[in-house]
Parts: C-alpha cells; sequence; structure tokens
C-alpha cells in the first residue's frame, strides 16, 4: 500500500467509489459505520430532522477500510442530496485515493468538469 493517498478530484474519486464500493454494499460484503453526525449546514438545504454523516466502509472479512463518505440522512431513511454517498477516500487494491481538503466554505463542483475538444487530425 502507497505511503500517502493520491489526490484525485471529486468526480474520479465518485467513479472508483461507483465501480469498486458500491457493489460490494450490494453484495452485502461491507460494513457500514458511522463515525460522526451532526447537524448539516444551513446552506445544504436539508429538510429538518436530517443527520449529516460521515461513514466508513469496512471489509466484513478483514474489518480493512476500503471508502470514507459522507450523507446526508433523511428522517425517512433516505438519503438526501443527491441521494448517494459523497466518497472523501477510497482503496482499490493496494492503491489509495482521496479528494484534496476544501478551504472551509467552499463546496466541491456540482458538475464534472469539461473535457477540453481534440483538434482535428
Amino acid at each position: 500500500m502507497s505511503d500517502r493517498p493520491t489526490i484525485v478530484d471529486e468526480w474520479t474519486l465518485r467513479k472508483f467509489f461507483a465501480e469498486e464500493v458500491l457493489p460490494r454494499v450490494e453484495a452485502n460484503e461491507l460494513i457500514i459505520v458511522v463515525v460522526s453526525r451532526g447537524v448539516p449546514d444551513p446552506e445544504a438545504n436539508m429538510p429538518a430532522g436530517t443527520e449529516s454523516q460521515m461513514i466508513n466502509y469496512l471489509d466484513k472479512k478483514t474489518s480493512e477500510l476500503l471508502a470514507t463518505a459522507h450523507r446526508y440522512l433523511l428522517l425517512d431513511g433516505n438519503l438526501g442530496a443527491s441521494g448517494m454517498p459523497d466518497p472523501k477516500y477510497v482503496r482499490v487494491g493496494d492503491n489509495e485515493y482521496k479528494v484534496p481538503a476544501r478551504p472551509l466554505g467552499k463546496p466541491f463542483a456540482s458538475k464534472p468538469p469539461k473535457r477540453k475538444k481534440r483538434p482535428p487530425n
């Protein structure tokens, strides 16, 4: 395993999360542990009673940490915002990835970055 996680943008991390973690959640191979909870920032515009949570995804057999994510848990048990956890760290094999720390009060981009068009050959 690497000494330090590789910094990637949030869209790359979401791709790793969707490909590597979510299928294992659906297969019931992971344990989800709430590691912190609190009241969402008012700017998140979440309904009253929503809980802001940081969660870890652990391998059931080895207890190894495979991912860390943030989610808004609504009173009805559904997830708020996009309806998906927002990954902050993902381990794929021996490689670790994380999003960069963001300055306080500055949200991550809500849309994927625009790709540059290739010039015609």
